[in-house]
């Protein structure tokens, strides 16, 4: 059992031969707690507080978490997280190798990802509470940011070596090898507390993205919440600033001299085009990408989500052809990282289309819990929660928050965000909202059928003759074809404004 490590920075255990063991994120948090009181008592409330700080849960949502760390850690007889009756659990000391956090020189100089270093935030105003907020800001930056397959980020203890750091930031960032660094400062008057956070590109010193956040000073867990979700998904993901500036370097990239990541990049760059030539275009570089490094597990996501594109809008010539090799990468995806929400939610889009509901209900579900921080996650999950599941709360929930984490988003959030729109009845925005997004034909169908619901005919009248001039006279049924099998409630809807808008097939 002493084999069995922590790894901190990927968010697993790490087993014999190297074995990754992942968890649920509640229970990788619990276990993360426990590891940080090792030999301690930690009480049932202390846990709660700690890892569900927002909401109310009851004793089972702890229980569920102790239960699945046991089974992980061939726990059966509670000899390594021990049960203290009516006050809480204790981690035996020799139960789990001491957690790894890997230093600079584990990342190898060769890396085809960014390296980030989140330095610690600075105390202005003072104070031992104020600083505790100052380092579990920077803690759960870098837990969370190190979920993302897009990064390598410096575990806690290199980069925390700089906390009285008086040298230059580029000097620091190449002591640490990290080519970006997140530092921030957090201040209080006594009622309010603010933060600020910058993204610097070490080579140059620029900034590449920067934000403030005020809050009241009501309650020191839900600031740090909002600020750790509001800066992961400003800088990660897809469309995230991080991922931005690597553009912005890899197109000055000589093309003899690209590598696995860097036609990653390009790859997702034309996928986000939405159109043919940029996904046909994607396909190729993503397929050079995964053959360079087949473990580059968001390659493979990206590779998925481009093979969907060209299926769901006719693009290419061999269809099935098209749409096996789009299955093989979601799976080769969720293989190589099971953590990653965004695999797991085209896992669960591909096995609704399978016909297993049960299996897609369980991929959301996961997605959904790892990615409440993912701008794209949020983003592309939504839709079908709404129309799949008719969780119509849920969906309109996690399409504010894709906006709360990436305001400046790409137009293909408006995609899932017209459809949320269209069927929890919001049709003004889902004019909106389909007027954003690309010209491609289901938010066109979403644009036509809620102008129909608005009575705005002329409107209406337009749209209908440009519609069909633009995707043929069978553009509503291949727009249907495109859409996941409907739960009922949604069934029920479309049908309706189908036959309103004197489009029923």
């Amino acid at each position: 059992m002493g084999s069995l490590k922590a790894d901190i920075q990927r968010g697993c255990l790490i087993g014999p031969d190297d074995q990754q063991i992942w968890l649920r994120p509640k229970t990788w948090n619990v276990l993360r707690h426990l590891i940080r009181n090792v030999g301690s008592l930690v009480s049932r409330a202390d846990l709660l507080d700690t890892v569900w700080p927002e909401v109310f849960v009851t004793d089972g949502s702890l229980t569920q978490c102790i239960a699945e760390l046991r089974k992980a850690l061939d726990d059966s007889r509670g000899d390594l997280i021990r049960t203290v009756p009516r006050r809480g659990y204790l981690l035996e000391l020799e139960g789990i190798a001491k957690c790894t956090e890997r230093s600079p020189s584990d990342v190898p100089s060769h890396s085809l990802r960014p390296v980030l270093a989140v330095l610690p935030f600075l105390n202005l105003s003072g104070g031992r509470r104020l600083g505790r907020l100052c380092d579990g800001l920077a803690e759960d930056m870098i837990t969370d940011l190190a979920r993302h397959p897009d990064l390598r980020v410096i575990a806690r203890t290199s980069s925390f070596a700089w906390r009285d750091r008086v040298a230059d930031i580029r000097e620091i960032g190449r002591s640490l090898g990290a080519n970006y660094l997140l530092e921030g400062s957090v201040q209080s008057d006594g009622q309010q507390v603010n933060v600020t956070a910058q993204l610097i590109e070490r080579e140059t010193g620029e900034h590449v993205w920067a934000g403030r956040y005020s809050r009241v000073k009501e309650g020191v867990f839900l600031i740090q919440q909002e600020v750790v979700g509001r800066v992961a998904g400003a800088l990660a993901g897809l469309g995230g600033a991080i991922a931005r500036a690597e553009l912005v370097r890899v197109r000055r990239v000589p093309p003899a001299n690209l590598r696995a990541y860097e036609l990653y990049l390009l790859g997702y760059e034309q996928e986000a085009r939405l159109d043919r030539e940029g996904t046909l275009r994607g396909i190729q570089l993503l397929e050079a990408a995964v053959a360079a490094d087949p473990t580059l597990s968001r390659a493979w996501t990206v590779l998925g989500f481009t093979y969907g594109n060209a299926v769901g809008n006719g693009w290419g010539d061999n269809q099935a052809a098209l749409r096996a090799r789009q299955q093989e990468a979601i799976r080769r995806a969720v293989d190589l990282d099971p953590g990653d929400p965004i695999a797991l939610e085209e896992l669960g889009a591909m096995l609704i289309r399978r016909g297993d509901l049960v299996g897609a209900r369980d991929a959301f579900e996961r997605a959904a819990e790892a990615g409440w921080n993912h701008a794209d996650t949020m983003a592309l999950l939504g839709k079908y929660m709404v129309e799949v599941l008719g969780h119509f709360g849920a969906a309109e929930r996690m399409m504010h928050r894709s906006f709360e984490l990436n305001p400046f988003c790409p137009n293909w959030y408006y995609l899932g965000a017209a459809r949320i729109a269209y069927f929890t009845g919001n049709f003004a925005r889902a004019v909106d909202f389909a007027r954003l997004a690309p010209p491609l034909r289901l938010p066109k169908l979403i644009h036509l059928l809620s102008l129909s619901k608005l009575d705005r005919n002329s409107e209406f009248q337009s749209a209908k003759s440009q519609f069909f001039q633009a995707f043929g006279s069978d553009a509503v049924k291949k727009a249907m074809a495109s859409m996941p099998p409907l739960c009922s409630d949604a069934a029920q809807m479309l049908d309706d404004g189908l036959r309103e808008a004197d489009l029923a097939l």
